[in-house]
């Protein structure tokens, strides 16, 4: 099963490098800067009501065991008042396999808004919206953000995009701050560049970049609601989260984190802090989700996901036979 799973992760770190190439390459040449929304789940399998539908309550989550999964919540905190009411359910989350799954969020404090921010720049993300990742690991674990997806495209500034380049933010407050990605496997890949070959280099793209996350970014509509698809993805598509195969750190479930990002910015460290004009703009929702340095992070709504068994068709060891020109195969 290691054998299987390293060759998992070989075919996923080229194909990773092959699409970030290829996107920065057609960038570049067509002069796009950033893009508005995330990408959707191209591919993935229409999704069908389900039994195994799941509510989850950001406060006073009254089921016993989905309430030992979420963080706990400080009725003092400036987050307090604006997620209160926010629920998130998912339309499936048992028997999973690489299929999309609907997810509804009710509760926010309002719209999306507009911000002003560097010459008048509007940033389409400034307050009010959420960011839905996939995870693997223990929720309860003090470094749970380390094994999560992120890093799709959005609206906002380059502060919450892995590796983008010309992007010196890259996951936290400024050129030094790392916070690496933490694979099934227990590696880890930096965030950070370095310079190599006449380029920069970032080790996390082996694992994904903005055109390959399943991260969804989503605008909140005028009555604090939003609804859209999340692709999840099982060990097959994604070796490094290892979600369904029984034998990865992980097992079979793995988790959906949603992060509501409201009006108040986060109250932590100098190291969240990405000041452009020189003075924070109030609501301005400043830094990455998953940076420990703000307080974002706290607010996450945590669902688990029960992923079908990947097992494996064919153990290290087995027998290799051609099938090329066989008549039998064809048929098939």
């Amino acid at each position: 099963m290691r054998a299987a799973g390293a060759a998992r992760i070989g075919r996923a770190r080229r194909q990773a490098r092959l699409v970030a190439a290829a996107s920065l390459a057609l960038t570049i040449a067509s002069g796009v800067g950033l893009a508005a929304l995330a990408p959707g789940a191209a591919g993935a399998e229409t999704p069908a009501a389900d039994s195994s539908a799941v509510t989850v309550a950001w406060f006073d989550e009254p089921d016993a065991e989905l309430r030992q999964y979420q963080p706990a919540r400080d009725p003092s905190s400036a987050h307090h008042a604006e997620f209160k009411d926010l629920r998130v359910t998912v339309s499936r989350n048992s028997d999973l396999v690489d299929e999309a799954v609907t997810v509804t969020v009710t509760g926010m404090p309002g719209p999306t808004r507009r911000l002003s921010d560097y010459y008048n720049y509007k940033r389409e993300l400034g307050a009010n919206y959420i960011q839905a990742m996939q995870c693997w690991g223990d929720p309860a674990d003090p470094e749970f953000y380390k094994n999560c997806l992120y890093g799709g495209w959005s609206g906002t500034s380059n502060d919450s995009r892995p590796g983008v380049a010309g992007n010196v933010t890259i996951r936290g407050g400024d050129v030094n701050h790392d916070v690496p990605f933490r694979a099934v496997t227990g590696e880890e890949y930096s965030s950070l560049g370095s310079y190599i070959d006449r380029g920069t280099y970032y080790p996390i793209l082996d694992v994904f970049a903005p055109q390959t996350t399943n991260e969804r970014y989503e605008l909140v509509n005028s009555d604090g609601s939003a609804e859209f698809l999340f692709e999840v993805q099982s060990v097959d598509s994604q070796p490094y989260l290892g979600c369904g195969d029984e034998s990865s750190a992980t097992g079979t479930r793995c988790w959906l984190v949603i992060v509501p990002r409201g009006t108040q910015s986060s109250a932590a460290s100098e190291g969240c802090k990405i000041v452009l004009t020189g003075q924070e703009e109030p609501g301005l929702q400043q830094n990455s989700p998953v940076n420990p340095d703000c307080d974002y992070w706290s607010n996450r709504v945590v669902v688990p996901l029960d992923f079908r068994s990947a097992g494996s068709n064919c153990p290290p060891g087995s027998v290799e036979r051609l099938v090329v020109g066989s008549d039998t195969v064809a048929a098939a």
